[in-house]
């Protein structure tokens, strides 16, 4: 079976763990799509992250697809707690970058991305996936 490590990655309160709940439920991993504001995600289970409704540190979700094993990582996206980010980018087989049309930050993400180290396997390149995010 392959491995596919996918990281989501973003600036603070552009969507990373809205999206990675919508992608669990997509794939058929849960059957009810959990919320940031009720504190009922998948990826956000320490009690600071249900309470402030911020992602402090990176959680694994693994599910298989067909032949495929997926690793999907939610990544924070707060500038405190930026350690963990550069942790899961080395890594990453892939990348969702997010980006947030009302905040129109996308400076962090893309640094971390240029900045990733070279991994076998993992191409860079850029292509829209929706007006409001970017697949890297």
């Amino acid at each position: 079976m392959r491995t596919l490590n996918l990281g989501i990655l973003a600036h603070v309160d552009a969507g990373k763990t809205t999206l990675t709940e919508r992608l669990l439920y997509a794939a058929g991993v849960i059957d009810e799509i959990g919320s940031v504001d009720d504190g009922s995600t998948q990826t956000d289970f320490l009690a600071l992250e249900r309470q402030r409704g911020i992602t402090i540190k990176s959680a694994v979700v693994s599910f298989a697809i067909d032949v495929v094993t997926v690793n999907l990582i939610d990544t924070p996206g707060h500038p405190d707690f930026i350690a963990e980010v550069e942790r899961v980018l080395s890594v990453l087989d892939g990348a969702v970058l997010v980006n947030n049309q009302h905040v129109m930050s996308f400076g962090q993400p893309n640094r971390h991305f240029n900045t990733a180290p070279p991994r076998a396997g993992f191409r860079r390149g850029r292509g829209a996936c929706h007006k409001e995010c970017h697949v890297v």
